[in-house]
C-alpha cells in the first residue's frame, strides 16, 4: 500500500481533479487530458500529496453516468498522469467495482468511494484483492436525492460515526482489512 511519506505524522493534501463537464467545484476545467495533466503537475509542484481523479460528477442534482462512460473519461487521463508523474499517489473516485478494477489495473493506488460500498458492494472485493487504501465515505442517498436525506435525530456527529462503523463492518466482513480503510465524513453528501 502506498501512502505519502508524512502519512500519520502531519496533514496530507489531496488535489481533486474532476474529469467531468459538470463539476460543482471547477466547472469542467479539467475535462480534457491536457488540462487535467497540467492540473496534476501543478498540484504536485504546489505540495499535494495525493491526486484524486473523478470522472463521475457526484454534486447534488448530478445525473449518474454508467461505468462505461466513466472509464472512457478516466482511463486516458489516468494513464497520462501516471506516465507524467510516476511517483504520485493517485486515488480514483468511483463507486463502480468495474471502474475501480480498471483504474487499479492502469496505475491508480487508492479507491475513493463516495457511497462507502452502498452503490456497488462488489467494490469491496476489488479493493480487498488489490490490498489498496480505500476511502470509505459517509453519504446518504444518491446525487439526485441526497438533499432529502439530511435529517438527523439529535447528534449529527454520532449518527455519522455510527453509519461509518456499519459500513466499515460490512467492508471488513467482505475482506477489506482495517489498515486499508480511510474514513471520510462526507461533508456536503447528506
Amino acid at each position: 500500500m502506498r501512502y505519502p511519506k508524512n502519512w500519520g505524522v502531519s496533514t496530507c493534501l489531496m488535489g481533486i481533479i474532476n474529469i467531468t463537464p459538470d463539476s460543482f467545484s471547477d466547472g469542467g476545467l479539467c475535462f480534457n487530458k491536457e488540462d487535467a495533466v497540467l492540473q496534476a503537475i501543478n498540484f504536485i509542484e504546489n505540495g499535494a500529496h495525493i491526486l484524486d481523479l473523478g470522472a463521475q460528477s457526484t454534486r447534488p442534482g448530478a445525473t449518474e453516468i454508467g461505468a462505461e462512460e466513466e472509464l472512457k473519461r478516466l482511463l486516458p487521463i489516468l494513464k497520462q498522469i501516471r506516465k507524467s508523474l510516476p511517483e504520485a499517489i493517485i486515488s480514483v473516485d468511483t463507486f463502480y467495482s468495474s471502474v475501480a478494477y480498471k483504474a487499479l489495473e492502469n496505475g491508480a493506488d487508492w479507491i475513493n468511494d463516495v457511497t462507502g460500498g452502498r452503490k456497488d458492494p462488489l467494490i469491496y472485493q476489488v479493493v480487498s484483492k488489490a490490498k489498496c487504501p480505500y476511502i470509505l465515505m459517509h453519504s446518504r442517498g444518491t446525487s439526485s436525492n441526497m438533499d432529502n436525506h439530511t435529517n438527523y435525530n439529535n447528534d449529527l456527529v454520532n449518527e455519522v460515526l455510527i453509519e461509518l462503523k456499519v459500513m466499515t463492518n460490512r467492508a471488513l466482513n467482505l475482506g477489506i482489512s482495517k489498515d486499508q480503510i480511510i474514513w471520510d465524513p462526507g461533508l456536503g453528501f447528506a
